[in-house]
């Protein structure tokens, strides 16, 4: 490993310890600020826990690998406030480690720790996940299967496409978009002669034979759900009321994500300059390759929009850009002397302590000022504990059972010290995990939100109760101060008991 200098010190040092320093720094800081910042887990990540908390081998939304991440680290830590917080940082920090793993096959030492670090001033990889949930959790599978993938054209190696099958399937089991990126790929493959010539070796059928073997039990459980995901994907597919859908559409979504490259776009252009562009020449494999997993997958995106009429969802790019560094050392060949790389080290440290600000003031400082108050600072741990302690003074049993929506079902599914099964919004298919015969035998609280619980702040009574559970006993609304020290109004939980047929038996 070529030694470097430290833009900082100017010592001599390795790029691996660079990149190790400056990780390392960047995953403790966006842990602990948030942890400080966010006083209540956020709605996405309270929903996987509760997916997680049964092990489903899918969920209505999504695929699971996410849920069972954040159900291995409630198990390992207890439930720690910062649990989230560091499964978004191992997310990230593999991310940056697997793009400047694959830099340093591309590039040169100094110019692949510059592709994966000037990641950090990317919101995609700060400001923007502290909610975990599928969205971050592409971000390291995405960046291993470009790595492995490499690796695998340019070595042929058993190892390297056994590797990519098992990245690819841990992608699909995160997020079906995940497919995006595959079929860049493929298309690669039957571009470029020199990734096309594999498929005369065995590499590519160990990759699909790897992936189908691990995603065989998905898809098992996907037929047996009547493909839910992807009804409950077409119910929400949005079209625009205005203009051809078809030509706006990308256009926004184009506009959003250059928008969200600005920090990067600046910061690379004020250390290293006007860009130089690439010599025209033969059209490497190299090339070919970065150009692919960088634009690919956005510009399948804008086509699949086109199509379909459908929007975009500004998040779903959120692992698109893992590349976009490492793009921009390989095709515009900055000077990257000493004193541009000082300039870029000071800059990018700059940027992320203006997040790192920036984020602990929004999230934590905000409700001062406005007098409002977000989820993050709703009192979730004291809600369940209250009604915890209630329903264990009445029965002397464990709460095995919560109804409610995403948001205050969840807060009781996660803080209660007996982690409740949670029923979302009544509905047993989306839930299939609870029986309605053992809901109704060992009873179960039903919640939902008064005035200043959640952001629509109306206090209506969900319809399912009369119709679903006519035994339900209306209990006092609960109310409770938010966590925040700011003058703003106290939250009201609406809530319900469901009497158990034979509390002695509950398991």
């Amino acid at each position: 490993m070529k030694p470097i200098k430290n833009p900082f010190t100017d010592n001599i040092v390795s790029s691996a310890y660079m990149f190790w320093l400056c990780s390392g720094v960047y995953m403790l800081a966006w842990i602990v600020v948030p942890t400080f910042s966010i006083s209540n887990v956020p709605i996405d990540t309270l929903e996987g826990y509760a997916w997680g908390h049964e092990w489903p081998l899918g969920t209505y939304k999504h695929p699971p690998l996410a849920a069972w991440v954040l159900e291995v680290l409630a198990i390992l830590t207890n439930r720690a406030a910062w649990a989230h917080f560091l499964a978004n940082e191992l997310a990230v920090i593999t991310t940056f480690w697997a793009v400047w793993q694959t830099g340093r096959r591309i590039t040169d030492e100094t110019g692949a720790l510059v592709g994966a670090l000037l990641l950090v001033v990317i919101p995609y990889y700060n400001i923007i996940i502290p909610e975990f949930n599928p969205n971050v959790l592409q971000l390291p599978f995405w960046a291993l299967i470009c790595w492995s993938f490499h690796r695998a054209v340019k070595d042929n190696r058993a190892v390297d496409w056994l590797a990519l099958g098992l990245w690819s399937a841990a992608s699909l089991y995160t997020k079906y978009s995940s497919a995006l990126l595959l079929a860049s790929l493929l298309g690669l493959m039957l571009y470029h002669p020199d990734a096309r010539k594999r498929f005369t070796s065995r590499g590519p059928w160990l990759t699909i034979l790897t992936a189908s073997i691990l995603l065989l039990p998905h898809i098992v459980w996907l037929l047996k759900n009547n493909f839910i995901p992807f009804t409950y994907a077409e119910d929400r597919f949005e079209h625009l009321p205005y203009g051809p859908a078809f030509l706006v559409v990308p256009a926004m979504f184009i506009f959003w994500q250059a928008s969200t490259l600005l920090p990067a776009i600046f910061v690379y252009g004020i250390s290293f300059g006007r860009p130089h562009a690439q010599k025209k020449g033969s059209i490497s494999f190299d090339k070919v390759f970065l150009y692919c997993i960088t634009f690919g997958p956005a510009l399948l995106a804008c086509l699949i929009a086109m199509l379909t009429g459908g929007a975009i969802r500004n998040m779903w790019a959120t692992p698109f850009w893992n590349f976009i560094g490492l793009w921009a050392v390989f095709s515009f060949h900055p000077d990257l002397s000493l004193k541009k790389l000082r300039r870029f080290a000071y800059l990018s440290s700059f940027i992320f302590i203006i997040g790192l600000t920036g984020f602990f003031s929004i999230e934590a400082l905000a409700p001062y000022v406005t007098h409002k108050v977000k989820r993050i600072n709703f009192s979730g741990q004291r809600v369940a504990e209250q009604i915890s302690k209630t329903w264990h003074e009445r029965y002397h049993t464990p709460l095995l059972y919560v109804v409610g929506d995403t948001w205050i079902g969840g807060n009781i599914a996660y803080y209660a010290p007996d982690r409740p099964h949670q029923l979302t919004d009544g509905n047993f298919k989306i839930s299939p995990w609870v029986n309605p015969e053992d809901i109704n035998k060992y009873g179960g609280v039903i919640v939902w939100c008064g005035i200043h619980c959640d952001q629509q702040d109306e206090a209506k009574t969900p319809a399912y109760i009369h119709t679903l559970f006519p035994q339900a006993e209306i209990q006092p609304p609960l109310t409770f101060p938010q966590q925040t020290g700011a003058s703003v109004p106290f939250a009201m939980v609406e809530w319900a008991i469901l009497p158990p047929q034979s509390p002695k038996n509950a398991p």
